[in-house]
């Protein structure tokens, strides 16, 4: 029989906990307490990403989580993130390592230690290549300043999200559902340290077939963020554990009953 855990998922940029739920729904039917969140001015939190200046303020809802969490040892979490969740990863580790048992990064993004992803000259060099994707940019404090957040218009999210899917029902989900990412998070530097964050047991899920967050820039991130327990290549594009949920969830269980003591 199957351990029961308590998974927390924490989304990718511009998408909500809403992206989850068909991960969510078979980790509850296997007995798993499962917890996903909106982040700050995501899926249904009212906050405006333009107004959103800071990885504090964004992640605030997750932080507030783990802070309310009891310290005790048998209560600690299996914590996965995507995409761009990888910061909130990063920020909570290391804030909270004392009550993870356990997190993946499927996909993820996140910049070196104390440095601004802006700063991280390798990594936002093949973010922003003739062969990233191309978001669309909003300024609403006016087109003389810095933008204030990006969002993908619904032309493209085929190609970058769900590439993989036979339908357009994701793509028709996701143009109703998705919002707007702050940008000027971008300028926060988060630093992560070997003595805290390092000391959770982690593994990162690379989508070998990703257009969002291309492969390379994954190498960089795997390469350079851990230490990673195992690096896992997978043929799929950026949501392919939304294409393949059951595989997903099995993987995640064999995840935590392997590197969870």
């Amino acid at each position: 029989m199957t351990s029961q855990y308590h998974f927390v998922l924490l989304h990718g940029g511009c998408f909500g906990a809403w992206a989850w739920f068909p991960i969510e729904a078979r980790l509850q039917k296997a007995g798993h307490k499962v917890t996903a969140m909106d982040f700050a001015g995501a899926g249904i939190h009212p906050a405006d990403a333009n107004d959103i200046t800071t990885f504090d303020e964004f992640h605030k809802p997750a932080l507030d989580f783990f802070e309310s969490l009891p310290e005790n040892p048998e209560e600690k979490v299996v914590l996965v993130g995507h995409s761009m969740a990888g910061f909130a990863l990063a920020q909570i580790m290391e804030r909270f390592s004392h009550k993870i048992s356990f997190a993946v990064f499927i996909a993820a993004v996140l910049s070196s230690s104390g440095v601004p992803l802006t700063n991280d000259t390798p990594l936002y060099a093949i973010m922003t290549s003739e062969d990233a994707p191309r978001s669309q940019l909003q300024f609403n404090n006016g087109v003389e300043k810095p933008p204030t957040s990006f969002y993908f218009p619904i032309s493209t999210m085929k190609h970058m999200f769900f590439s993989e899917f036979d339908s357009e029902d994701m793509v028709v989900l996701a143009s109703k559902l998705c919002r707007s990412y702050p940008i000027q998070v971008f300028s926060t530097a988060l630093t992560y340290t070997k003595e805290r964050y390092g000391q959770v047991p982690s593994v990162y899920i690379k989508y070998l077939n990703d257009n969002t967050f291309t492969p390379p820039a994954q190498d960089y991130v795997s390469s350079k963020s851990g230490p990673f327990k195992e690096i896992i290549e997978i043929e799929g594009g950026h949501f392919n554990h939304l294409k393949r949920p059951d595989e997903f969830v099995r993987l995640l269980e064999s995840l935590a009953k392997k590197y969870i003591v």
